[in-house]
C-alpha cells in the first residue's frame, strides 16, 4: 500500500533490506506483548504486526516478516505472546504437550503473504477495502487456528465458544489497524505534498 511512497534508500537492494529488518525488528519488539483490558478481554499484538506490516509494505516484505518472526519464536525467542518461544510451538513435548497457538502461528503466515499481495493493489488507504484485508488475513489466522486444535488427541472444545471470546479483541485491533494506516496515509500525503511544495 505504501511501499512506493516510503523509501529509505534510493538502491532497491537497500530499500527492501532496510524495510524488511524495519518490520522485523517491530514485529519481535510489539508481538510479545498483551494488552489486558478485563478478565475476558485481551488483545494479543502478534496477529496486529503480522496484518500491519504486509498492509504497508506488500507482500515480500510483510510475508518474510511474519516467516522470520514464527522462526525466531520457534527456535526459543520470546517473541511469542507473553514473551514465548520454543520448538514445542511446532513439535510436541512429554513436558509442555500439545500447543494451541500452532495452527494461529501458520496462519500468520499465510495471511502476511496474501494480504499483503491484496494491499498492493491499493494505492493509497481505503477503509472499506482496507478492513476487508484485514478481515480476510484474520479468517486465514483463525480458521488455521481452530483447525489445528480439532486435531489436538482428546481436546474438545466449542467453535462458537472460541469465536465469541476473540471476537472483542479482533474489533479492537481491526480499529488499530484502520488507525495506523490512517496516521502512516496522512504522513506520506503530508511529506509528498510539501515535499513537492518545497521543491517548487
Amino acid at each position: 500500500m505504501f511501499n512506493k511512497s516510503i523509501v529509505f534508500s534510493k538502491n532497491t537492494n537497500l530499500d527492501f533490506l532496510a524495510k524488511l529488518c524495519l518490520g522485523i525488528l517491530v514485529t519481535v519488539v510489539i508481538s510479545p506483548f498483551t494488552w489486558n483490558i478485563s478478565q475476558t478481554i485481551d488483545v494479543k499484538f502478534g496477529s496486529l504486526m503480522v496484518c500491519l506490516v504486509p498492509a504497508i509494505f506488500g507482500w515480500r516484505i510483510g510475508g518474510l516478516t511474519a516467516l522470520v518472526y514464527v522462526t525466531l519464536g520457534g527456535l526459543g525467542l520470546p517473541v511469542f505472546a507473553g514473551h514465548q518461544g520454543g520448538i514445542h510451538y511446532f513439535i510436541p513435548d512429554e513436558v509442555h504437550g500439545y500447543s494451541f497457538s500452532t495452527g494461529y502461528l501458520y496462519g500468520f503466515i499465510m495471511a502476511s503473504f496474501l494480504m499483503g499481495f491484496l494491499a498492493e493493489k491499493l494505492e493509497s488507504i481505503q477503509i472499506v477495502r482496507s478492513l476487508g484485508i484485514f478481515i480476510l488475513g484474520h479468517i486465514i489466522i483463525v480458521g488455521l487456528g481452530i483447525w489445528h486444535m480439532t486435531q489436538i488427541p482428546a481436546y474438545e472444545f466449542e467453535i462458537l465458544v472460541v469465536l465469541k471470546s476473540i471476537l472483542p479483541s479482533f474489533c479492537i485491533k481491526s480499529g488499530l489497524f484502520l488507525i495506523f494506516l490512517q496516521m502512516i496515509d496522512r504522513r506520506v500525503n503530508y511529506e509528498s505534498i510539501h515535499g513537492k511544495t518545497g521543491g517548487e
